[in-house]
């Protein structure tokens, strides 16, 4: 949530949400198989991941990559405050790893969704 951030829901149900700042920064949420309000934490499987992408400027295409769901050590939760036919909302926070290598961590911290279906 805040001031310039876009979010998008994807699919039917609570599949994918995405939240684009104008800075060009990127924060995925996917939860497959969330069907009530709870806590969910990321994990192996991949049914609950959190990303961020960050690109520089528009003058590049080249995005940096961080997500929970394919390298080791990485931690974090959603939790879904409100889930209904017309909305959803929650919270989350992670750390995830540099998507290409593994090795350089991004956390996020009181993170914060709200999005309406239509």
């Amino acid at each position: 949530t805040g001031e310039g951030n876009i979010i998008t829901v994807l699919g039917t149900s609570v599949g994918a949400i995405t939240g684009t700042t104008f800075s060009s920064s990127t924060i995925s949420i996917t939860l497959e198989g969330i069907t009530a309000p709870g806590t969910y934490a990321v994990n192996d499987n991949r049914k609950v991941t959190l990303g961020y992408l960050f690109t520089p400027d528009s003058t590049t295409a080249l995005t940096t990559a961080y997500i929970t769901g394919d390298c080791e050590g990485t931690t974090g939760s959603v939790t879904i405050t409100t889930l209904t036919a017309t909305k959803v909302e929650g919270t989350f926070t992670f750390s995830a790893k540099k998507e290409d290598t593994c090795n350089e961590t991004k956390t996020i911290t009181s993170g914060s969704f709200r999005a309406v279906f239509m």
